[in-house]
């Protein structure tokens, strides 16, 4: 005997990859995040990981 699948299950799962292939679709045509920019020389600021800026700026001895 041959089983069906229920219309339901087939509409839900049809939902589903539709939802996901539009915010795919969706997340890739959005701009990338501004960029802050140096005034005097126009170019991009480079923003350093926290572990960098720490050791660019020891702690002060006691």
């Amino acid at each position: 005997m041959r089983k069906e699948i229920p219309t339901m299950v087939v509409v839900i799962i049809l939902v589903l990859v539709i939802a996901v292939i539009g915010f795919l679709f969706y997340r890739s045509t959005q701009p990338p995040p501004p960029q802050e920019v140096n005034p005097i020389t126009g170019e991009p600021i480079q923003r350093g990981t926290e572990k960098a800026l720490k050791e660019a700026a020891p702690e002060h001895a006691k």
